[in-house]
């Protein structure tokens, strides 16, 4: 199959001897957690910072009221 798969390979149907240890399971799992919190707080952030009363308030020359 190109590109690999789930299914069985060729063979006894283990290609690599490596083993999902509890280590590289939680660090994937944090890792995952890492990148759904930068995308929220990139979501929100990104919202606020393009409010009106929020520039107004604390970037009032964005807006242009020195």
């Amino acid at each position: 199959m190109a590109g690999g798969g789930f299914g069985p390979g060729p063979g006894d149907g283990k290609e690599y001897p490596g083993n999902l240890t509890p280590y590289v399971m939680v660090t994937c799992i944090i890792a995952a957690m890492g990148g759904l919190i930068f995308g929220y707080d990139i979501g929100i952030s990104g919202g606020v910072t393009s409010m009106d009363s929020f520039l107004k308030k604390f970037f009032p020359s964005v807006l242009g009221f020195i």
